[in-house]
């Protein structure tokens, strides 16, 4: 719960938050498959056409997916905005 504190009182940005809360989301959703099963339960398996299985996952592998491309967005993008607003 500290950390949890810690980790928004320093995020700038509503992106960043959002990128916070899918990382802890995700990695708590697999810590406790972890932790009660004894392994992470994949079940989302998708077939693209006939020739490519795409990997099995879960939804907590894809808030960190996802948490991952928003800090690259936030990165790349917007921060350089944000610093010159700031200005």
């Amino acid at each position: 719960l500290i950390i949890v504190y810690l980790l928004f009182t320093f995020a700038e940005t509503v992106i960043l938050r959002l990128v916070f809360a899918f990382v802890i989301g995700g990695a708590a959703g697999n810590l406790y498959d972890r932790f009660f099963r004894g392994y992470v339960v994949d079940f989302i398996d998708w077939h693209v056409a006939e020739h490519y299985h795409w990997p099995t996952f879960n939804i907590a592998d894809a808030a960190i997916v996802v948490s991952i491309g928003l800090l690259a967005i936030e990165t790349l993008f917007l921060q350089n905005k944000t610093s010159e607003e700031k200005k």
